[in-house]
């Protein structure tokens, strides 16, 4: 993750995402072809630069839809460190949160149908992850969270999936060296299942269609447990079933060779345990993070990689493939590390165009699929050609 250090401690098909997102119940309801899943996507995170004067979260937003793209992932928190304005009276839960932030409110009506949250609950802002003091509130936060998005948006196509950061970030102290504690290991299964319990009781108490809420656990040291260290990946996945698991993979990607990153990719695939979900029969294992800084790569560099690694997570199956980020976060000593789409100079990158690039060719390609066979393609039709864009 880019910004841990800062951080406190309907067809009949196989579809890798809900089937009512890809095609609505009624003709017309949910436009099949803008509510497609095109895997590929970016986020925003606390950006360092802009160029307007609205709230940076709302311009980025608008910059990611201007790309082509119909996912968002952002931060839904209350700390000061995401320059959400802080509400008066305070917002006291993240439901209340999203209802009331102008900023939030504003990107959650976007017409995005894919939405990644880092979620953490309000109510238990001075109690660090994984700590069992915060178990209550993580229940209760997350299932009103979950409520409220499925009644705000029903009917709209839309999707969200309720998630944290990179977890062996928190698991193993960011130190590779570090070996969790018994209690430790105990504290994380406890914090992922009830966390996941909280989203599946709420989905079943909230009546809703074409409108879906999911949980997921990212994790980022797969390599220490390839090594038989214990990292998320092997003491904690096995114990929690998930909705999805997500992999920040920068430990992974080699542009020259990809086998490292399907490696990885099956090494968490084979240590995961998931939730029955009804629709869905593909994969539920994304790329939640990767991206390649100006600071270590040349401009053609980061597309030939982006390009590469998106490559191999289509071939794999991943649902989702998300680049950090559409501006940069990062600062370092006054000078921009550029994990950037579009950088300070409000300058869209050659990364930036392969995002543009494919995106436009996927949409042409469900919208002609679409008005020939009168239905969206099953994911292996749409990934067969979506791997050849990339070559």
């Amino acid at each position: 993750m880019r910004i841990s250090p800062l951080l406190p401690a309907l067809v009949f098909v196989s579809l890798p995402f809900p089937a009512h997102v890809s095609q609505a119940a009624d003709p017309g309801e949910v436009d099949p072809v803008a509510s497609y899943n095109y895997v590929v996507g970016t986020q925003t995170f606390r950006a360092s630069y802009q160029f307007t004067d609205e709230h940076w979260l709302v311009e980025t937003a608008k910059r990611i839809l201007e790309m082509g793209s119909n996912t968002l992932k952002f931060r839904l928190s209350w700390e000061p460190k995401n320059n959400l304005p802080l509400l008066s009276p305070p917002a006291e839960s993240m439901a209340e949160l999203a209802r009331r932030n102008p900023h939030v409110k504003a990107v959650l009506d976007m017409p995005f149908y894919y939405y990644f949250m880092w979620t953490k609950p309000t109510s238990a802002a001075e109690l660090k992850i994984f700590d069992p003091a915060a178990k209550e509130a993580n229940y209760r936060e997350m299932f009103e969270l979950t409520k409220y998005l499925l009644e705000t948006y029903n009917g709209t196509g839309k999707t969200f999936y309720l998630g944290q950061w990179e977890g062996d970030g928190i698991f193993a102290k960011s130190n590779h060296q570090y070996i969790p504690t018994e209690a430790e290991t105990r504290n994380a299964i406890e914090w992922a299942n009830n966390r996941q319990q909280a989203v599946t009781d709420a989905r079943k108490a909230t009546p809703h269609q074409d409108v879906e809420v999911f949980y997921y656990v990212e994790v980022n040291y797969v390599w220490d447990a390839r090594n038989q260290k214990p990292r998320m990946t092997n003491a904690v996945l096995p114990h929690a079933p998930l909705d999805y698991v997500a992999y920040s993979c920068y430990e992974a990607v080699d542009e020259k060779d990809m086998r490292r990153l399907k490696q990885a990719l099956d090494f968490i695939q084979d240590h995961a345990k998931f939730t029955p979900l009804e629709g869905i029969e593909s994969k539920r294992l994304f790329i939640g993070e990767f991206g390649f800084p100006a600071f270590k790569f040349k401009p053609e560099e980061q597309a030939e990689w982006t390009r590469a690694t998106l490559r191999a997570g289509l071939e794999w199956g991943c649902p989702f493939i998300l680049y950090w980020e559409m501006y940069n976060n990062e600062v370092r000593n006054g000078k921009q590390l550029g994990y950037w789409l579009i950088n300070d100079k409000n300058e869209k990158t050659p990364a930036y165009f392969v995002f543009e690039k494919f995106l436009k060719q996927a949409r042409e390609y469900v919208a002609d699929f679409h008005a020939r066979e009168r239905r969206v393609p099953t994911s292996d039709e749409y990934r067969k050609q979506a791997v050849k864009w990339l070559e």
